[in-house]
């Protein structure tokens, strides 16, 4: 469990670190990587992290970003509308609650998306 333990302890030295978590699993991200390896780090809102991280440690990291096109957003939609993938919302958000919403993701483990 990356929440309770402390990973980084536990692992052999890493060619590749794929990170999906963010934000505090960066830093200790990189304590697991070999000297010439590299974190892909997946959440856009850990992009500003990287470098600063990426220098402290002088290992490299790198943004990961998925672009769509409409094409394709089209086709999953009408997947979602015959059910052949469903999506799974774990808790909508007014905008006027958009703090709430952040701490319920800062406590982790968020099974689905937060709307």
């Amino acid at each position: 469990d990356y929440a309770s333990h402390d990973f980084e302890k536990h692992c052999l030295p890493m060619d590749v670190v794929l990170d999906a978590m963010g934000f505090t699993y960066i830093d200790r991200s990189f304590h697991i990587l070999k000297k010439e390896g590299i974190l892909v780090t997946l959440p856009s809102v850990s992009s500003h992290m990287l470098g600063p991280f990426s220098e402290k440690h002088q290992k490299k990291g790198i943004f990961f970003r998925v672009e769509t096109d409409l094409a394709a957003l089209e086709q999953i939609a009408l997947w979602l509308e015959s059910g052949k993938i469903i999506s799974h919302i774990e808790k909508t958000y007014l905008p006027n609650e958009i703090s709430e919403a952040m701490a319920h993701l800062a406590q982790g483990h968020v099974q689905g998306k937060l709307v």
